[in-house]
């Protein structure tokens, strides 16, 4: 990802059976734009993805005439893939601690919340009461929250948060002050995929 945070993103989460990614999927997802490919770091057996691809969209307008079924038919053709979740993604709020080390190098986590539409105002202030105490914790790197521009989404929101290592991430939500600051939020959908970038990157 470049360090200026993309606004519109495409999200694309997917179980797929062939390591390194079927070309044919690459060739669908790079056609909306440069993609960044990411593969699973822990069993996720709840939920079935091994991989994400995050494209970057050129703008909010082209981000909201994707056709969501199409992709994921194209996608889904040679039955190398399956499990698709697609979610468009507009910018929403970010915090940012470090973006001075190799991004290459850094865990994500994507959290998908499964936030009520009648909540949706409280979900910035929800998020931010959270933020102060992680953004502090020793390998944090940046947060962002996306909307999800589609209709009846599975998830309103996610959150793209990066983190320098693995146990980084683990030593700082085992705390008790984590499981305090987090306690409001009864809204997360499931636990973060968590994955760490390919060596495919298209240009």
């Amino acid at each position: 990802m470049s360090v200026s945070t993309p606004q519109t993103l495409l999200l694309v989460l997917f179980k797929s059976t062939e390591t390194p990614i079927n070309p044919i999927v690459q060739s669908v997802l790079s056609s909306f734009g440069k993609i960044n490919i990411y593969e699973s770091i822990v069993p996720n057996s709840n939920q079935g993805w091994t991989h994400a691809c995050i494209c970057l969209i050129d703008d909010e307008q082209t981000l909201r005439n994707i056709d969501s079924s199409s992709i994921i038919e194209s996608i889904k053709k040679d039955g190398h893939v399956e499990n698709v979740l697609l979610a468009p993604l507009l910018f929403s709020i970010e915090c940012v601690k470090d973006r001075s080390n190799d991004p290459n190098n850094d865990i994500m986590f994507l959290i998908g919340f499964s936030l009520p539409k009648e909540r949706k105002e409280d979900f910035p202030q929800d998020w931010f009461k959270a933020t102060p105490y992680m953004s502090g914790c020793e390998g944090f790197k940046r947060g962002t929250v996306y909307e999800v521009v589609a209709e009846n989404p599975v998830f309103p929101f996610f959150n793209i948060a990066t983190w320098a290592t693995l146990d980084s991430w683990k030593q700082a939500i085992g705390t008790e002050e984590s499981k305090r600051v987090h306690a409001h939020q009864d809204y997360v959908g499931r636990t973060p995929f968590i994955c760490k970038q390919m060596n495919f990157t298209s240009t």
